[in-house]
């Protein structure tokens, strides 16, 4: 697949995955290579775990992890730049934490990595200080 397929295919997975608050996780299973490596700042942090890294077969419990922990108020992808096999998103989100309550909205970074159509890399950078303020 081209960058302009990868880039087409990631702009419908945020679009989806923002409609359906997170119901849809399988518009990233359907995404990810058996290989996908997937990586969050502050994965460490109890609150956080949900960021552990974990590989594509696993994907599927980090997003049951995620949506277990948190309820997404919305995500909105805001630039979109594609080089070759990457693909970056820039955006805002916006997550609830279950047991508290409370509302984290942060400045959101994706990396996207593809090879033959599928996502093989993704990394992600959040304002790890405020996520930990709603959840502590």
């Amino acid at each position: 697949m081209s960058a302009s397929d990868n880039l087409k295919a990631l702009k419908a997975a945020y679009a989806e995955w923002d409609r359906t608050k997170g119901d849809n996780t399988g518009v990233w299973i359907d995404l990810a290579s058996d290989d996908l490596r997937v990586r969050s700042l502050g994965g460490e942090a109890v609150p956080l775990q949900f960021a552990e890294p974990r590989g594509g077969a696993q994907l599927a419990g980090y997003l049951a992890k995620l949506l277990e922990t948190w309820q997404m108020q919305f995500v909105t992808p805001e630039t979109f730049v594609a080089d070759g096999d990457y693909v970056a998103m820039f955006g805002t989100a916006s997550w609830t934490f279950r047991a508290t309550g409370k509302t984290a909205t942060t400045p959101l970074a994706h990396l996207w990595r593809f090879r033959d159509g599928k996502a093989v890399d993704f990394q992600e950078l959040f304002d790890s200080a405020a996520v930990m303020q709603v959840a502590g």
